[in-house]
């Protein structure tokens, strides 16, 4: 069987915005971590012959996700002073928006995390051997609940 390349076409993406609060903080090269995950119950019931019957029962979204998001370091320190100041124990939790944009500069897809919370930062390691490459920042970012807005 073969398949024929212009018929499929997937989604290419270009680049990444981030928003806290609806101010756009960082444009980010990858992301990972995304994932909806449905939590699920076993449930145990007798049928009519006296028999245990179990299933598996859908129970709702898992509420709480954690994605990390990685840039070229820049001059910005806007997601760096977040956790910073989320570690001087001040409640920074923000509702982060991740927006998806294509080659095109178009939207793709944006995704609201609610309760949004730094928990680490981290950069690429430096090396003198490797001159003119870019240093990489990325933040992991732990949030109470993800809503994906389908509305492009």
């Amino acid at each position: 069987m073969t398949t024929n390349a212009k018929s499929f076409q997937g989604l290419l993406l270009d680049h990444f915005a981030v928003q806290l609060n609806k101010v756009r903080v960082a444009t980010v090269q990858e992301i990972s971590g995304f994932a909806l995950r449905q939590r699920v119950v076993t449930v145990r019931q007798l049928n009519s012959r006296g028999q245990i019957m179990e299933y598996n029962q859908p129970a709702g979204k898992e509420l709480t996700g954690e994605i990390t998001l990685s840039r070229v370091m820049d001059m910005s320190k806007d997601l760096l002073m977040w956790l910073e100041d989320s570690m001087d124990f001040k409640d920074v939790r923000q509702t982060a928006t991740i927006t998806m944009f294509t080659p095109q500069r178009k939207e793709a897809h944006k995704f609201h995390l609610a309760n949004a919370l730094p928990v680490q930062w981290s950069m690429s390691p430096l090396s003198a051997t490797s001159a003119g490459a870019p240093a990489v920042e990325s933040i992991t970012i732990r949030y109470d609940q993800m809503v994906v807005d389908r509305s492009k």
